[in-house]
């Protein structure tokens, strides 16, 4: 995972070294997850691309404006979950 904290933006990349995704499926109306997560970064002017990994596995890049903080804006909070299939069922 990447935490880049820059002058006009920030920039989140978690990447994996999984089976990988294949881009075709990320886009479909159905993967709402992802679907959702595109919509939130949209509604705060940034972008979420998910892609193969260059070595495999998937890449995630969350890129979001970093707007000065005035009291006007609203925290933006960043949720990173594993939905693989031992997160139902816990770690313990």
């Amino acid at each position: 995972m990447t935490l880049l904290v820059l002058d006009h933006e920030i920039i989140l990349q978690v990447s994996d070294d999984g089976v990988g995704i294949d881009p075709g499926k990320a886009q479909k109306p159905r993967s709402m997850g992802l679907l959702g997560m595109r919509e939130r970064a949209a509604a705060c002017g940034g972008r979420f691309d998910i892609t193969p990994a260059e070595s495999g596995g998937t890449r995630v890049v969350l890129r979001i404006p970093r707007l000065p903080c005035t009291g006007t804006h609203r925290m933006i909070r960043i949720i990173i979950a594993d939905d693989h299939a031992v997160m139902p069922r816990g770690t313990s």
